[in-house]
């Protein structure tokens, strides 16, 4: 911990601890601009692009979060602003903060109020009194572009409208607590009220709340004519193949919505069907992850030839999957022919080597895909030599893993011919490939 009562401990560039006060700290900043700004973005273990003016921090007590809002509101090179509250606060840190940012001249505010943990006190006071703490500074004349994170407890919050076209405000809603699911009935009924109302909530993470196949029908209700929400994270919330009906139903009306996080859910093959007939017509979901549920092939059949005809998607992630070889094999149709598909995670999942070699050759024509995870993969293990080939011709592909896949020496040799042709690739994950000395020195 850094606190000791008034005093903060910081590193020499000797490496040696020192403890200082914070009161004379305050007084440096005063005499030393930019520089005591940027002292006290390195005291609270924050970080300043000079290339972006970007200070990127979070702030553990109220004061710490005083010496810093004193530094920042005398900066003079800061035109964004990434900043996370992470201690019990109330409306008046609130209000202290904006009374920084009437002077500080920042154009670009990220601020993330997710862990900001409200006290007993913070709670008696009124849902009106948190919004005209925020209606303070949203509508500051220099702000161009507002982002605010907020705990599930004043999502209410993201109600709010500035007065004036500038700044663009948008909200995000997150569960606090993993594994522990905040929710519940009434919470969620509330929560799709506020997506009733709110045209600035454009993020909501409900991770680890379990709202099972009945909280995602009742959201995808909600889905059907919501026009702001772009981003929905529903991992880990026992969601099965009623679910992912009930949602696919709502992807073929939506129009906004470009994210879809169905991360270590329930959904089998017949919830895998459904979101694909929703892919063939939906028209604006670019990513969907659909790790670690029980789907087989009949659902990767059934993803790959929505992929086929979708124009829209760029990322689709089918981690821990029984594909097997059917499945591989209309998968490998994916990377020929959808012109838009530019990441594709397929890791842990298992064919045959004709049906991985059927995959990889599809690599040799594709000219979009640039990211694909094959971690811990028998689709590499079965067709190493085939993925190196497709290598030597791809032009696009710029990101691979190949992590834990036990390529050996021969394959190291052979994946470094391959290197020698490619033009483009730029990251390599080998670890846990039992490469030696010989493999290594090919490489």
């Amino acid at each position: 911990d850094r606190a000791f009562g008034n005093l903060y401990r910081t590193i020499t560039e000797e490496g040696q601890v020192k403890w200082v006060c914070i009161d004379h700290y305050r007084m440096a900043y005063k005499k030393q601009g930019q520089q005591a700004f940027l002292n006290a973005v390195e005291l609270n273990g924050g970080h300043y692009n000079p290339n972006l003016s970007r200070v990127t921090v979070s702030l553990g007590s109220k004061i710490q979060a005083a010496g810093l809002f004193e530094a920042l509101a005398m900066a003079k090179r800061v035109d964004e602003l990434v900043i996370t509250f992470d201690w019990e606060g109330t409306t008046s840190d609130l209000e202290a903060f904006g009374d920084t940012l009437k002077s500080a001249a920042i154009s670009i505010l990220r601020l993330n109020l997710g862990r900001f943990r409200t006290s007993l006190a913070s709670k008696l006071q009124s849902m009106y009194t948190w919004r005209q703490a925020l209606s303070r500074w949203i509508n500051v004349p220099s702000m161009r572009v507002i982002h605010i994170v907020l705990p599930m407890d004043l999502a209410e919050l993201s109600n709010i409208q500035p007065e004036r076209i500038s700044p663009k405000l948008t909200f995000e809603v997150e569960s606090r607590q993993e594994g522990v699911g905040e929710l519940g009935k009434k919470g969620l009924k509330r929560l799709v009220e506020i997506l009733k109302t709110s045209s600035t909530l454009t993020t909501l993470n409900l991770l680890y709340n379990c709202i099972g196949d009945s909280g995602a029908v009742v959201l995808s209700e909600e889905l059907k004519t919501n026009s702001t929400l772009t981003t929905l994270d529903l991992r880990s919330n026992s969601i099965g193949d009623n679910g992912a009906v009930a949602l696919s139903e709502a992807l073929k009306s939506n129009s906004t919505l470009t994210t879809l996080n169905l991360n270590n859910n329930s959904i089998g093959d017949n919830g895998a069907v459904a979101l694909s007939e929703a892919l063939k017509t939906n028209t604006t979901l670019a990513t969907l992850d659909l790790y670690n549920n029980p789907i087989r092939e009949n659902g990767a059949v059934a993803l790959s030839e929505a992929i086929n005809t979708n124009s829209t998607l760029t990322t689709l992630k089918l981690h821990k999957h029984s594909i097997r070889d059917n499945g591989a094999a209309a998968l490998s149709e994916a990377p020929k022919s959808n012109p838009s598909l530019t990441t594709l995670d397929l890791p842990d999942n298992s064919t045959e080597q004709k049906k991985a070699a059927a995959l990889f050759e599809a690599l040799r024509t594709n000219s979009t895909l640039t990211t694909l995870n094959l971690y811990n993969s028998p689709i590499v293990q079965n067709g190493a030599m085939a993925l190196f080939e497709a290598l030597k011709n791809n032009s696009t592909l710029t990101s691979l893993n190949l992590n834990n896949n036990s390529i050996g020496d021969n394959g190291a040799v052979a994946l470094s011919e391959a290197l020698k042709a490619s033009a483009t690739l730029t990251t390599l994950d080998l670890r846990s490939n039992s490469i030696g000395d010989y493999g290594a020195v090919a490489l």
